[in-house]
């Protein structure tokens, strides 16, 4: 967060409450699609929901960080130069809530796999078994980043209270977040503000920019194939159809991401050039931090059959996931990814029949040419 020397003590409840509020929502929202991957076989083999899964978990944490706020900052701390209302915790508390918070970390990095997951589906002719062998680093990648910043600011002390809630800072509160900062008056988090860049924003500004340029291929790509393609058959147009639903797919999932970390980081962009933030600004990012996991549930649940659910669902089935229900169409909150790769499947397969039908009636014609040659 963004210096709060400016922020008056009404203001400070209120980015104390802000994040309990999202926090919520979040929660319940990344409960619903958990239990609606794990609820389907065919959903907990798919490789978009296991990614989805691994990135849920991480958001359910990340709430419950959010949802304690100014909760679990200590209450007999010496941070005596930042306001924290309704502070009840103690160092533990403390610790534990920062480390949730970095976690938020692997969850951006799941949305970098995401966006690959989705690149690799309309730009290359990656098959299913491909595909779960990078699901794999995925993974590895997202959890080991993740914890691993999470687990290495317990022993550099970086986790103390930064404003709203615990997360690297340096303590007191004004020793360590600058350069100009003398960090030998600090008890913890020396160089917190250089953890903060290494640890989680140079990171999460290079997983935007990434996303970012895959968004802008994928987009040019697919407007190339639809000028391209002049004379459709049902399956060309099924598959313009599909790489279309996957980028749209993709897109908002990026829009999210914009959305939930945006202001946060433009705070911290300003924080850099020694522009203050505004509390409106402040407000905003930290009610929107927490909202990750509501998101992705709204994106999980879109529509996905030309803008409608199926025939024999509705929108209050789909959340009712609580419940036994299962929807019976296979539109059902299929993957389009997945989708269009058993469609190229299927196409290199006929591709490769033809081939061989070819192969074999030219042999035939050869022989027959070979034998009317014997015979003149």
């Amino acid at each position: 967060m963004s210096s709060l020397d400016h922020v008056t003590e009404a203001q400070y409840k209120q980015l104390a409450i802000a994040p309990k509020v999202s926090g919520i929502i979040s929660l319940f929202a990344s409960i619903v699609l958990i239990r609606d991957v794990l609820s389907s076989k065919k959903k907990r083999s798919n490789t978009y929901s296991r990614i989805m899964l691994g990135m849920t978990i991480i958001d359910i944490l990340v709430s419950i960080a959010f949802i304690l706020s100014t909760w679990a900052i200590p209450i007999d701390g010496v941070d005596t130069d930042i306001q924290a209302p309704y502070r009840s915790g103690n160092t533990s508390t403390c610790i534990i809530q920062g480390i949730l918070v970095q976690l938020a970390i692997a969850s951006n990095i799941y949305n970098l796999c995401l966006a690959i997951y989705f690149f690799l589906s309309v730009r290359t002719r990656c098959l299913e078994e491909e595909m779960k062998k990078y699901e794999k680093m995925m993974h590895l990648a997202a959890l080991t980043f993740g914890f691993g910043t999470a687990i290495a600011g317990i022993p550099l002390k970086l986790y103390n209270s930064a404003g709203p809630w615990c997360w690297i800072s340096s303590l007191p509160h004004s020793c360590g977040l600058t350069k100009k900062s003398d960090p030998s008056t600090c008890i913890r988090g020396k160089y917190a503000y250089a953890y903060r860049y290494a640890f989680f924003y140079f990171p999460l500004w290079i997983i935007i920019l990434a996303i970012t340029v895959i968004m802008i291929t994928m987009a040019c790509h697919v407007r190339k194939v639809e000028k391209q393609t002049v004379r459709y058959s049902f399956s060309v147009e099924t598959r313009n159809s599909l790489t279309s639903k996957v980028a749209r797919q993709a897109f908002f999932y990026v829009i999210a991401l914009y959305l939930t970390w945006g202001p946060g980081s433009v705070g911290r962009l300003l924080e850099t050039f020694n522009v203050q933030t505004s509390f409106l600004g402040l407000l905003l990012a930290t009610f929107l931090a927490p909202l990750q996991g509501f998101f992705n549930c709204l994106i999980y649940f879109m529509p996905k059959n030309n803008g409608i659910f199926c025939k024999s669902c509705t929108f209050g089935k789909l959340m009712s996931t609580f419940s036994t229900h299962e929807c019976d169409s296979d539109i059902d909150l299929m993957d389009p990814a997945l989708m269009l790769r058993k469609q190229k499947e299927e196409n290199n397969s006929q591709n490769d029949d033809d081939s061989d039908e070819q192969m074999h009636t030219a042999l035939l014609d050869k022989s027959e040419r070979q034998v009317q040659t014997v015979n003149a």
